[in-house]
């Protein structure tokens, strides 16, 4: 969940903690002043907020445990041609071009409205072993995005690894 259903949510959630809070204070507030445990108000007003206070802090501690989101930054390098060329081998290929010929193929055969060089990443970064949660908030896609493109290339690279049935005749 990302923009404005984010900011809804948190909004939400701090308008209700606040009502939440603040009916907790009021609440303890009566209680210790009914049962006259100090005779100084400023005291009765100091206990009664305690809870909550240890409330707040507790959570504030745990909300900053979150490991920071982190985005990939990328460039874009040229293909490094094959120092070992052989006169069999087309022209094109060349070093990082596979990863770019799948990432077409899975563009085309998924009929993603995404961009070319986001399916590139996105099997860049999990062919590097990111989590595909991680994968989704770096290139800003959905997970099942992620998912559903991984595992088209994976297929696609099963497919060619199979050797290719072949007709025999005698």
């Amino acid at each position: 969940m990302d923009g404005w259903q984010r900011r809804g949510a948190t909004a939400i959630v701090a308008a209700l903690s606040v009502i939440v809070l603040a009916s907790s204070y009021v609440g303890l507030y009566s209680v210790v002043a009914a049962t006259g445990l100090f005779d100084a108000t400023v005291l009765n007003l100091g206990l009664a907020a305690v809870p909550d206070l240890l409330m707040v802090s507790a959570t504030v501690y745990v909300m900053s445990l979150r490991r920071p989101v982190t985005t990939a930054i990328t460039t874009v390098q040229p293909p490094v041609v094959v120092a070992d060329h052989h006169p069999e081998q087309p022209v094109g290929d060349q070093v990082g071009d596979s990863a770019g010929d799948l990432a077409e193929r899975v563009h085309a055969e998924t009929g993603t409205t995404k961009s070319v060089e986001a399916v590139a990443e996105v099997l860049r970064l999990a062919d590097g072993g990111a989590s595909q949660r991680a994968i989704a908030q770096a290139v800003g896609v959905d997970r099942s995005l992620v998912r559903r493109w991984t595992q088209a290339a994976k297929d696609m690279q099963d497919d060619q690894r199979r050797p290719a049935l072949v007709a025999v005749s005698e």
